[in-house]
């Protein structure tokens, strides 16, 4: 899957670095929308990232996906090395 775009809500964290990447990478990024079933809905995949457990937003967004049957990841930098998460990433997105 060849990533053209970013939709994130732009909160601190893995989600501001999401857009800080976009920006880096000249994609295109789209204005925060507070609705997370129709940024998932909008969505090609989601990506989850988080240092540790899922907290109730990320939960809520795995929870999402899968209802709305798009391919969902959650990677856990706690428990994954970086070079780990970033081949997973790339397996991922090339399915």
């Amino acid at each position: 899957m060849k990533i053209t775009e970013i939709v994130s809500n732009g909160k601190p964290g893995a989600e501001r670095g999401a857009l800080f990447a976009a920006h880096h990478c000249n994609l295109a990024q789209h204005p925060p929308r507070q609705n997370l079933s129709a940024i998932i809905a909008d969505s090609d995949a989601t990506l989850v990232l988080t240092a540790g457990h899922l907290d109730e937003a990320s939960a809520r967004a795995t929870a999402t996906a899968r209802q709305l049957c798009r391919p969902v990841l959650h990677i856990d930098a706690t428990v994954i090395s970086r070079e780990a998460a970033r081949q997973a990433i790339l397996a991922w997105l090339d399915r």
